[in-house]
């Protein structure tokens, strides 16, 4: 599976909840999806967020919680993390049923609530995730 694919069914198919976000991801912590309704992704017990089944591998859409992101198709543990300008850059170790990579994830919060993924560091368009809240 290449880099690319890797990122795109990665960021695009989020896993379900893990810890909380405190420290790890300060104000990512929730569930997005990108086209798809929150209904028709996820299901919510509490403050918590997972893949409503059966899961879609292919959904446009993943969840953050604490030091883990998910994907219908992988699970990321966070690493580093820092902040470029307005964008947070999350180093993530990720792990699919037939590899395991590392991949950089380039996000930025909305003033909507909204979170937008940059695919590189030179994209300035990037792509506007929905929050989905309980």
């Amino acid at each position: 599976m290449t880099r690319d694919l890797s990122l795109t069914l990665l960021l695009g198919c989020i896993l379900g909840g893990v810890p909380t976000v405190s420290d790890a991801s300060p104000g990512l912590d929730g569930a997005y999806t990108y086209g798809a309704s929150c209904e028709e992704t996820f299901v919510h017990r509490g403050s918590t967020a997972s893949f409503k089944k059966p899961v879609d591998p292919f959904a446009p859409s993943f969840i953050i919680a604490g030091n883990r992101l998910r994907t219908p198709l992988a699970s990321c543990r966070i690493g580093s993390r820092k902040s470029v300008a307005s964008r947070r850059v999350l180093k993530l170790s990720c792990a699919t049923a037939i590899a395991e990579t590392d991949v950089t994830a380039l996000l930025e919060s909305t003033s909507d609530g909204k979170l937008k993924r940059y695919s590189s560091d030179r994209d300035t368009i990037g792509t506007i995730y929905n929050r989905c809240t309980p």
